[in-house]
């Protein structure tokens, strides 16, 4: 289970209907032998709200893909991103549950120094992408791309105001890379700062001052022990090899029953 269905069906598809596809899709689970969560805080969130048990598998990520390529201007230049400022970046579906609403405003009324760029489609790209266009030049929609991994590479800090995730693979994308990250304090995102490693900041959710006080506090922090610990935090915890190890040893306990 990749996300919290009570927040997922209740939010594609309204109470009633999302009630009754809850009810069948518990119903449906009991027949598994198996469950897994990508996290820690959405198994508890399962069990809380839904009374299911899973086992945490931690998303892992392709070192082979996100790494630290060390050549930000050149990749700024390939890819027509601004030389000489600070760059933070945002990757996933322009839709509610991010917050890219929020997130914009914040920017478009309160930051000046810094370039945001925001990667992905969805319902709200073209009327986002309108809004900000010519008014707020460094709020900058690219919309889907295939090379994620340059852009991440050419950006200094990755920011996400996402209102709910399992565990999302865009901010693991990014700690891969060392990019330190700027996050909304859902229970998913607390989990990367559960580890012990700083890694950046979290701030409350749709708070604008919080949002500005953890931005600038993170511009004041040392940067290279940021991405440093982001690095090192993805080789500990959430590698593709891992993820595998831990599937594995699931696949075999079901097998030996």
């Amino acid at each position: 289970i990749r996300e919290n269905p009570m927040e997922l069906y209740h939010r594609d598809f309204g109470e009633l209907l999302g009630n009754f596809m809850v009810w069948y899709l518990r119903k449906m689970l009991k027949k598994m032998d198996i469950i897994t969560s990508p996290s820690f805080a959405l198994k508890d969130s399962l069990k809380i709200d839904m009374n299911i048990d899973s086992i945490a598998v931690p998303n892992g990520i392709d070192q082979r893909v996100f790494f630290p390529m060390k050549r930000k201007k050149e990749l700024r230049e390939k890819l027509s991103l601004p030389l000489n400022q600070k760059i933070f970046i945002s990757v996933g579906r322009v839709v509610n549950s991010k917050n890219y609403n929020f997130l914009c405003e914040v920017w478009s009324k309160s930051i000046t120094n810094s370039s945001l760029i925001i990667l992905g489609k969805g319902e709200l790209l073209n009327k986002l992408r309108e809004k900000y266009r010519n008014m707020f030049p460094n709020i900058i929609f690219f919309g889907e791309k295939n090379n994620v991994a340059e852009y991440l590479n050419a950006a200094d800090y990755y920011v996400s105001s996402s209102l709910t995730e399992g565990l999302p693979n865009s901010v693991l994308e990014a700690l891969a890379t060392g990019l330190p990250v700027l996050l909304s304090n859902i229970p998913a995102h607390k989990e990367f700062f559960n580890n012990g490693f700083d890694i950046g900041n979290l701030y409350k959710n749709n708070d604008a001052e919080d949002f500005l006080n953890n931005y600038n506090t993170l511009l004041q922090k040392e940067y290279s022990t940021l991405s440093s610990n982001c690095i090192s935090l993805v080789n500990k915890y959430y590698t593709a090899k891992k993820n595998a190890e831990e599937y594995e040893k699931i696949y075999f306990k079901i097998l030996t029953k």
